[in-house]
């Protein structure tokens, strides 16, 4: 039988997905790099966002991010991420995930990336026709 502790928990289980998810438009700016994992595939980038403010001067800032991503074929919300290319505008959905590895010199590297669920090439080459 089930404490009290452990409904509440199971309770709350789908509420702490909310506490980790990025919602994320901006330009692909590496080459995707793809390879695979077994029988999945999957697509390494970066994605790069700009972001603007006032300095204390009034003076217009504008400030570049940018995220390592990565997304794994089979997710039911990617497309074919084949179609990914350096300067493609996507909309992503996913999680931040942190990875530590060691690198050949013996020392602890740590990764910080978003780990795609869902992933969008946008088209803005064409424009919606407006509402009548």
């Amino acid at each position: 039988m089930k404490s009290q502790r452990q409904n509440d928990a199971a309770e709350r289980q789908p509420q702490t997905e909310y506490l980790n998810r990025v919602e994320m438009r901006g330009t692909v700016v590496s080459e995707p790099r793809f390879f695979r994992v077994g029988d999945l595939e999957v697509a390494r980038f970066a994605v790069g966002t700009q972001r603007g403010y006032r300095d204390i001067g009034g003076q217009a800032v504008v400030q570049n991010d940018f995220f390592n991503c990565s997304a794994w074929s089979g997710q039911p919300d990617i497309a074919d991420f084949r179609d990914l290319k350096k300067g493609a505008f996507v909309a992503l959905t996913g999680r931040l995930r942190n990875s530590r590895y060691t690198d050949r010199d013996g020392n602890d590297r740590y990764i910080t990336e978003i780990l795609c669920r869902g992933l969008e090439v946008l088209d803005l080459t064409t424009t919606p026709e407006p509402e009548k």
